[in-house]
């Protein structure tokens, strides 16, 4: 089993798995145009990510934090001209789709980051706005799975969701104790276990017509959680916000 490891400011998480990519100068962290990330959070964090990529206003969020990312993607329907100017003439690469399309802005991310050979991606400013937006971006990862995308949190400042599939654990130390954190049922049916939290689980069965493991609590600083069938989004609050 191989471990792959991602430092967030707020916690550490090691992700076990026999078929997760570990090259991860190879992954990609993709800015959405949902709720935008603290500026300080996103402009002093390095995901180990060897290049970063916009999709449309997620351009907007670069140039605040003084990042230049090598691909803007979209239909460009919500980023400033200015914004998107100043990208250009410091090297961005537009990849431009008509408004009027089947795909979202994000899965046309995902599905470019497979013809490009990325494995693991990184995304922020998926959180926030409207519901359906948040539901579109929450399972358009399972959706990028399909074309050998690893999605492997949304994460900023506030909301962080990890995704584990059949077979996976994954590892969390948190460096400032959240607020609660929660498993979201992603397929129909799923079996988990969970350990260090206060309400522990063993080979127990979680639904989308019965998500009732949420606002859980670690007892102490880690946290375990293996996905024995299915697929989990182990979302974090994090506390303060």
């Amino acid at each position: 089993m191989k471990n792959y490891d991602c430092v967030l400011p707020q916690l550490n998480v090691k992700i076990f798995s026999n078929t997760i990519e570990n090259d991860q100068g190879a992954a990609v962290m993709l800015v959405l145009g949902g709720r935008p990330p603290e500026i300080n959070w996103l402009a002093n964090f390095n995901f180990n990510c060897n290049e970063i990529w916009a999709a449309d206003s997620g351009g907007e969020i670069c140039v605040k934090a003084g990042l230049l990312p090598k691909y803007l993607i979209g239909d460009f329907d919500s980023i400033g001209d200015k914004e998107k100017e100043w990208l250009l003439s410091r090297g961005t690469e537009t990849i431009q789709y008509p408004i009027e399309k089947d795909l979202t802005d994000y899965q046309l991310c995902l599905k470019i980051a497979s013809q490009r050979g990325v494995k693991n991606v990184y995304v922020t400013g998926g959180w926030g706005g409207r519901f359906d937006h948040a539901y579109s971006n929450l399972y358009s990862a399972l959706w990028g799975m399909n074309y050998g995308v690893r999605v492997i949190c949304l994460a900023d400042e506030i909301e962080t969701l990890f995704y584990i599939y059949a077979g996976e654990s994954i590892e969390i130390d948190f460096k400032v104790m959240p607020h609660a954190f929660s498993l979201i049922p992603l397929k129909s049916s799923n079996i988990v276990s969970v350990d260090g939290a206060k309400w522990n689980l063993s080979f127990s069965e979680i639904t989308q017509k019965f998500p009732y493991a949420i606002s859980n609590k670690p007892e102490n600083q880690r946290i375990t959680i293996n996905a024995h069938e299915g697929a989990i989004g182990v979302y974090v609050k994090n506390s303060g916000q």
